[in-house]
């Protein structure tokens, strides 16, 4: 059996979300009069979830192309660079995290270049930095 792209599309958010779950589960929950930190993380997470079982069941009703390899490159670069700002945004602050985030996505881009890339990034980066 060859994996479609929305079978691979829906293990992947399932994945993520039930990571997401797991790893806010130490958190309080709180009241719905007081909301404690891990009701929304939780709520989004579980809602990626419903997503990834509905993609996952949509694959196996509806046929859907297979998955290619080289559509793996850009899934892993977005993962990664959002790996990269969650583990450098406290050491390296917004500024530094903000441009290894969208340098790396936009490394995932199949048109890209550096020079279009930099203005982005520097862009929005200082967007950011206004904004927070």
């Amino acid at each position: 059996m060859r994996i479609s792209q929305d079978l691979a599309s829906g293990i992947l958010l399932v994945v993520i979300g039930a990571l997401g779950v797991f790893l806010i589960k130490d958190l309080p929950m709180g009241t719905m009069f007081r909301i404690g930190p891990a009701l929304m993380p939780t709520a989004v997470s579980a809602i990626i979830v419903v997503i990834g079982l509905v993609m996952v069941a949509r694959a196996w009703a509806i046929a859907s192309p297979p998955l290619q390899a080289k559509a793996i490159k850009p899934v892993a670069m977005v993962l990664l660079a959002f790996t990269a700002f969650g583990l450098l945004i406290e050491t390296a602050g917004l500024v530094v995290s903000s441009l290894v985030l969208i340098l790396m996505g936009a490394y995932a881009a199949e048109k890209f270049t550096w020079r279009n890339s930099i203005v982005l990034a520097v862009l929005l980066t200082a967007f950011s930095v206004l904004l927070f």
